[in-house]
């Protein structure tokens, strides 16, 4: 069992026993344990959504789109009732984090940050050199209140409170405050510290950070689903049903499409770039208007084949400039041009 997994047990296995051995007689030891799990519940889809999702993917990364008020609610209602976590100072971080990734400037851990100097980092970080939070959603009042210092101390009381009032112990509400924190810090330096130290974990490919993936890694290559294109051609108002025009054994990780005009065309090549022994090896689909033809090496394509497309593409442009004269039927070449552009869907 690795270090991380072996922390984060313990620390739950701690939660479990404080819920259960700290309870008031009134609750027992089974009640006791419904309260604890429903608190760390409660943290879990509160905090969880606050953080990764309107934090982080919303705000941060701009991934995601929220109602305005839904996030000032959950802004409130999360740093009141459950963890506070100032969203300015928050979302800073995450921006330093990711134009400085273990390097001067990340506030989060720096390459030679240990395990305690990550630990102190986590509740003091390294000051930001920038402000990289400037979005209009920080400049109205529920933002604003929650990322003062007065409303930091404040909300370690009310959250506090709200414990309390749902136990009617203080002892009993203070330690499942306290656990349930440790379970939270414990989450941060899963982010900080073990998925930033390449003693950890594995990665597919080099990079001048230290990001980690500490689950137990896929073998590339290995058959974990079907991958597949879906191409949706276009009839100029609307799209056709899909044709699946590729499909491989295999997880996305293993494979990736691109589509770009590769031979001057004007109309989009597929592109599959595999990954063996950590060598990309480009493969050009190349278009037909029509269809993909079959795939040929990039590098070390016909060159004879490419002089007999383009004179394939010299005989189409002819025959379009005809059609444009009046030489052939006109909706012949308008159903050639609606094919392309047309929707990808992977």
């Amino acid at each position: 069992m690795t270090s991380y997994n072996a922390i984060g047990y313990a620390l739950l296995g701690l939660h479990v026993l404080v819920s259960a051995l700290m309870a008031p007689p009134a609750l027992g030891l089974g009640g006791g344990l419904a309260v604890g799990a429903l608190y760390l519940v409660f943290i879990w889809v509160v905090v969880g959504i606050y953080l990764p999702e309107i934090l982080h993917m919303g705000i941060a990364h701009r991934a995601l789109e929220f109602k305005g008020w839904f996030i000032k609610s959950t802004t409130l209602a999360c740093n009141l009732t459950g963890i506070y976590i100032n969203p300015r100072s928050w979302v800073n971080r995450h921006r330093h984090h990711h134009a400085f990734s273990d390097r001067e400037g990340d506030p989060n851990k720096l390459d030679a940050d240990g395990f305690w100097k990550t630990l102190y980092l986590c509740l003091f970080p390294h000051r930001c050199q920038f402000d990289m939070a400037r979005d209009p959603i920080f400049a109205t009042w529920p933002m604003r209140l929650v990322a003062s210092p007065f409303f930091a101390v404040v909300a370690q009381i009310t959250s506090y409170a709200f414990v309390w009032l749902l136990v009617s112990d203080w002892a009993y509400a203070l330690a499942l405050w306290l656990s349930v924190r440790l379970i939270a810090l414990w989450t941060n330096m899963l982010q900080n510290y073990w998925t930033h130290d390449r003693r950890f974990g594995g990665r597919r490919y080099d990079d001048d950070d230290n990001a980690m993936n500490i689950a137990k890694p896929v073998p590339a290559g290995t058959m974990t689903g079907t991958t597949s294109i879906a191409v949706f051609l276009s009839t100029g108002s609307t799209f056709l049903p899909p044709q699946i025009w590729q499909k491989q054994l295999g997880g996305w990780a293993d494979a990736r499409w691109v589509v770009g005009d590769f031979d001057a065309w004007h109309i989009g090549d597929r592109v599959q770039l595999s990954r063996r022994a950590f060598k990309r090896n480009p493969q050009i689909s190349r278009a037909n208007r029509l269809c993909f033809n079959a795939r040929c090496n990039w590098r070390t394509r016909d060159r004879l084949a490419r002089s007999r497309f383009e004179h394939e593409q010299e005989q189409e442009r002819e025959h379009e400039t005809r059609a444009l004269r009046g030489h052939c039927d006109q909706s012949t070449i308008n159903y050639q041009r609606s094919t392309f552009p047309s929707r990808l869907s992977v």
